[in-house]
């Protein structure tokens, strides 16, 4: 079981994750706010990078936290109620940890060398092992394209 309901609400409705996932011998993993009751999708973002990056209006915060719920659902071997907090599960993803602590200048990462990774308006480029790789702006043609899809919803 997956849910993503504030546990104010699962009280409302008489629903305790952790009984019935004891109950009924299953795994039950619940999304919630790494501080407070309430959680979006922009609001996890400023969690997790604010200071760091802009807001990025892609649900990316939204479609992280779906993925690390099924993970953890995934990955859990015994029955129990788990939790999944948004921010934290945003930040693993971009981040990583937080173990590294150092001052950015929004053009580099601090655990990559200086210039592996290069941004401008033609796109990226990426310097590995010796070779160099460059990767235009691809727009909704492209994607169309070479994404996989049907009939235009992405295939995982």
């Amino acid at each position: 079981m997956i849910d993503n309901f504030r546990p104010v609400t699962l009280a409302r409705f008489r629903l305790d994750p952790a009984r019935l996932a004891a109950t009924a011998g299953i795994r039950w993993v619940s999304l919630r706010a790494d501080v407070g009751d309430v959680s979006f999708d922009a609001v996890a973002q400023m969690r997790a990078w604010g200071n760091h990056a802009p807001y990025l209006p892609f649900y990316i915060g939204d479609t992280t936290a779906g993925l690390w719920l099924a993970f953890k659902l995934l990955a859990s071997t015994a029955p129990g109620h788990y939790t999944v907090m948004q921010a934290a599960a945003l930040a693993k993803l971009v981040e990583g940890e937080a173990v590294v602590r150092v001052e950015r200048d929004g053009q580099r990462v601090p655990w990559d060398e200086v210039d592996t990774y290069r941004y401008s308006a033609d796109g990226v480029t990426v310097s590995h092992r010796g070779a160099t790789y460059h990767e235009p702006p691809r727009d909704d043609a492209w994607r169309w394209n070479n994404l996989r899809h049907l009939n235009g919803r992405y295939q995982i």
